[in-house]
């Protein structure tokens, strides 16, 4: 937001102000603002009671014709131009502040503070004047430089171009002698690799074949297991037929040796029995001739 300036007022007041200085004309009572009042004396000199300063030399009269600055000659003095520009240019602002707050303490202050600004700006052209002289002389010496550095890179280039040759050729041959290494080495391991993965085929030929035979033998070993089994089934077969047999062989002489027995024992029964009879027979007939 812009400041209100003490000349932004109500005219009852200007009116007021411009008799006030008309009557401090008249009556030869000094009217300064405080700023200029509170101004101490130049050194060298003494101020009687009740005198007044005066007002600063830049409201009074105009500014005595600056010289001209030298020309700046080497980067040292652009260097020492662009310091010193900075310098003025912070200078002129605390300058303009100071003068503003000074221009807000009197009566016109609008036309003090346009009056300020407008020697700040004229001020800080011939800065900025100066201050573009100074980056012109650096930059061109620094395309002086430029310009002598690249100078002096071609001609150490041209001066070293047969060196770099050679270095470029024996790079190129240590290159070409490492290509034909690495064409070797890989070679030797592609050699390598095959070799192994015959092997290794060979290997898993070696193993699929034990491993065909196991499962062969395996399978015969289960076959005779199986004949071994049957033939032992067959065996304990003939081997149940042939008590069976026996038993009934041994039945059947038991029964025909029991039925002898039995035939003899009758045979042996009947035969007592015709003997008793006989001897009964005998024993009861009477004897011949009685």
């Amino acid at each position: 937001m812009k400041p209100t300036l003490k000349s932004d007022v109500k005219p009852g007041r200007a009116a007021r102000g411009a008799c006030a200085v008309l009557l401090a004309a008249c009556t030869w009572v000094p009217i300064f603002p405080a700023w200029a009042q509170e101004r101490p004396p130049a050194a060298g000199t003494t101020t009687p009671p009740g005198a007044q300063h005066p007002a600063p030399a830049a409201e009074t009269a105009a500014p005595a014709a600056a010289q001209p600055p030298a020309p700046i000659r080497d980067t040292a003095q652009a260097q020492a131009a662009l310091d010193a520009a900075g310098r003025e240019r912070e200078r002129l602002q605390a300058q303009l502040r100071t003068e503003e707050e000074a221009c807000r303490r009197r009566i016109l202050v609008s036309d003090c503070v346009a009056a300020a600004r407008q020697r700040n700006r004229a001020a800080l052209k011939q800065v900025k004047a100066r201050e573009v002289e100074a980056r012109a002389v650096q930059r061109e010496a620094a395309a002086r430089d430029a310009s002598r550095s690249r100078a002096e890179t071609l001609e150490e280039r041209d001066r070293d171009a047969p060196a770099r040759e050679r270095e470029h050729a024996e790079a190129a041959q240590r290159q070409a002698e490492r290509l034909q290494a690495h064409e070797r080495e890989q070679a030797q391991r592609a050699a390598d690799a095959a070799a192994h993965a015959a092997a290794g085929a060979e290997a898993r030929a070696r193993l699929e074949r034990r491993q065909q035979d196991l499962e062969r033998r395996q399978a015969e070993a289960r076959e005779r297991d199986a004949a071994a089994a049957a033939n032992k089934a067959r065996y304990q077969e003939r081997q149940r037929e042939a008590a069976q047999r026996n038993a009934e062989h041994d039945r059947s002489v038991a029964a025909r040796r029991a039925q002898a027995l039995e035939r003899d024992a009758r045979r042996k029964a009947e035969q007592a029995e015709r003997d008793e009879r006989a001897r009964g027979k005998a024993a009861g007939a009477p004897a011949p001739g009685s």
